[in-house]
């Protein structure tokens, strides 16, 4: 797995998991698999969207949230990595002690970092749920 870290070699879901497992972080952050935006069809390795690829993610977010508020505890950070077309990595972070929802990506358009384009794909996805 760690032959990955070489340079123009492609991280995978499995690393990205390792390192936030192994990661020092605070005890009230929760991390877990990556979401894919988008999968493989035909032979010529086409890519379409997927429907609803958040379903999952918001169910395990409920699931840690009811179980920590059972027993008391503060609000959580969730840490989702979002996989794009099999070769791009970004961060979604859903945070309910500030109750926003950030989205961190290093190759964003201009105009998504100067916030002349409201829209993106990820925000149409969580703007949903």
């Amino acid at each position: 797995m760690f032959d990955r870290l070489r340079h123009g070699e492609w991280f995978d879901a499995w690393l990205l998991l390792a390192a936030a497992k192994i990661s020092d972080k605070p005890f009230f952050v929760r991390y877990g698999y990556s979401v894919p935006l988008h999968e493989r069809f035909g032979s010529r390795n086409g890519m379409r969207d997927i429907p609803k690829p958040f379903a999952g993610w918001r169910k395990k977010v409920e699931s840690w949230s009811t179980a920590d508020k059972a027993h008391g505890t503060v609000p959580l950070v969730y840490f989702c990595p979002v996989n794009h077309s099999c070769s791009h990595f970004t961060l979604l972070e859903i945070n309910e002690r500030d109750e926003r929802i950030y989205h961190y990506d290093s190759s964003a358009n201009e105009d998504v970092i100067g916030g002349t384009k409201k829209s993106t794909r990820v925000r149409k996805l969580v703007q949903v749920r």
